[in-house]
């Protein structure tokens, strides 16, 4: 995982963690760029970043890292009839193929690991978890915080419309504002 070098570099960190899976997945020896790098390239300023910026700082990399043939797409879920199955098909289509590591924006007062602390936040996704003995769904993200309370990989529940998790997280983030809260 890649701390985040400001408290508004989450977007740059959350894209240096995605091509790191890329670079694994690639066998390559070029080195990742720079959050610094990054944040030009996306376009990050001081209000933070956008997912359309996100995607086309990810898709510079497509050909060094080996995904140029399965580029990244910005997507909103809330206009999507099923916002629920729209979010975790998508999730769940990425990382089993080993395609993309997607990135998520969140409003994290919806996550009960930020015990009600609220801002618009990325994390990028790398695990998925269905238990069918109890039906509990769970994903796993790596969220780049600069704070050491938040900052790790993390399984976190699905959740629901009504009950907390990432997907009422990225749900609300992308009702709240016209940017695309999925870079998948």
């Amino acid at each position: 995982s890649n701390k985040q070098n400001t408290n508004y570099y989450c977007g740059p960190a959350a894209v240096r963690q995605s091509l790191s899976f890329h670079k694994f997945q690639s066998g390559s020896n070029i080195e990742l760029p720079s959050q610094e790098t990054l944040a030009a390239q996306i376009g990050t300023t001081v209000n933070g970043s956008t997912t359309t910026g996100i995607v086309n700082g990810l898709n510079l990399y497509a050909y060094i890292y080996g995904f140029s043939s399965n580029p990244y797409v910005a997507g909103t879920i809330k206009t999507s009839s099923n916002p629920m199955n729209t979010f975790t098909s998508r999730i769940i289509t990425d990382l089993k193929g080993k395609m993309k590591a997607p990135i998520i924006l969140l409003q994290t007062k919806y996550l009960p690991r930020y015990n009600g602390k609220d801002c618009r936040h990325y994390n990028t996704v790398c695990g998925y978890s269905h238990e069918y003995s109890t039906g509990a769904k769970s994903m796993q993200t790596v969220d780049p915080h600069y704070s050491q309370l938040y900052y790790g990989t993390w399984w976190s529940p699905l959740g629901t419309f009504s009950g907390n998790g990432l997907f009422k997280a990225v749900y609300e983030a992308d009702k709240a504002g016209s940017n695309m809260a999925m870079a998948y």
